[in-house]
């Protein structure tokens, strides 16, 4: 298996500070209102598709959406 050779998958939850090192920001996808909240921007918003590692090394970035400041947008 993919476990057996050093692949692990990824664990990103939403409020996960933002690592370029790790996630993929989707481009023109934004977050929901209910997702976003003052304080919280530059944070992972949504996981979309799952990231992977290879012995401890990104092998593929985390697709993610990142929380944005709706006042601030205004």
């Amino acid at each position: 298996t993919f476990g057996d050779q050093g692949v692990t998958l990824m664990l990103v939850s939403p409020e996960d500070v933002f690592d370029p090192s790790l996630h993929a920001v989707l481009p023109g996808v934004q977050s929901t209102p209910e997702q976003t909240s003052s304080g919280k921007e530059g944070r992972v918003s949504t996981v979309v598709k799952a990231g992977y590692l290879f012995k401890g090394e990104t092998l593929r970035h985390a697709q993610v959406t990142l929380a944005f400041d709706t006042e601030a947008q205004a």
